[in-house]
């Protein structure tokens, strides 16, 4: 299984609507699954595994060809990362 761990350190709130992943070389290869964290700076892959995502995907083949994720927003702003 390989990881990948994307960190956005910003000084102001940051609103993201979607998210693209678009998979280059051989078809229909690229991530299954997605899991978004929200005020997490210093999580690791161990605490990953068992912390509570705000939001998670399960990408198909359309979704590694560039279709955009829409991610969750409402009064609970789980989109404001």
């Amino acid at each position: 299984m390989t990881r990948l761990a994307i960190k956005l350190s910003r000084f102001a709130a940051v609103k993201l609507n979607s998210l693209v992943i678009k998979s280059s070389g051989t078809e229909g290869r690229g991530p299954r699954n997605i899991r978004l964290f929200k005020n997490t700076p210093s999580i690791g892959f161990g605490e990953a595994e068992n912390a509570p995502a705000v939001q998670e995907f399960e990408l198909t083949e359309k979704d590694l060809e560039g279709e955009a994720l829409t991610l969750r927003s409402g009064h609970d702003s789980y989109a404001e990362y």
